[in-house]
């Protein structure tokens, strides 16, 4: 194994925009710490394309509603990478305030400037949380590109 250009965790990974966000980032050369709700063995189709194309990767199942399941995604990439570099907090529930996991992450990391966040959340509370923790916004992210509910098949 090559060292990675990046180390990318991304939740929802197992299927829909997260598994293709994956992909991309991981055919762009980052390790990826995938994460989905459902059992490794259930996800084997959805994990067979990082493993033919040799992406380096390793899957953590969890629910990132629950505080003992986000530490545990967090474990498993610093045991498999030893950092994090990206985090793509991303979830097909609309009743899930991801911003939860996106804090609980810059407790830990986004203090030490060792990890960016890119939350899919929608322009309103994206920028409500980039301006309530006095962060700052990529000029080059279009709000309009975020995915709505009901758009990806």
């Amino acid at each position: 194994m090559t060292t990675p250009k990046k180390v990318a965790v991304i939740t929802g990974a197992s299927r829909g925009i997260g598994h293709a966000i994956a992909l991309r980032l991981g055919r762009d050369g980052c390790a990826l710490v995938l994460n989905g709700t459902r059992p490794a063995a259930a996800c084997e189709e959805a994990l067979a394309p990082f493993r033919a194309e040799n992406m380096e990767h390793c899957y953590v199942q969890g629910d990132i509603s629950a505080a003992a399941d986000r530490q545990a995604i967090l474990d498993a990439a610093l045991a498999a990478y030893g950092r994090v570099d990206i985090l793509v907090n991303n979830t097909d529930d609309p009743d899930l305030n991801v911003l939860e996991m996106t804090d609980y992450i810059g407790d830990r990391f986004m203090k030490t400037g060792i990890v960016d966040v890119t939350i899919a959340e929608g322009a309103d509370k994206t920028n409500a949380f980039v301006q309530s923790r006095n962060l700052v916004q990529d000029a080059n992210f279009d709000q309009s590109t975020v995915a709505k509910r009901g758009t990806l098949q």
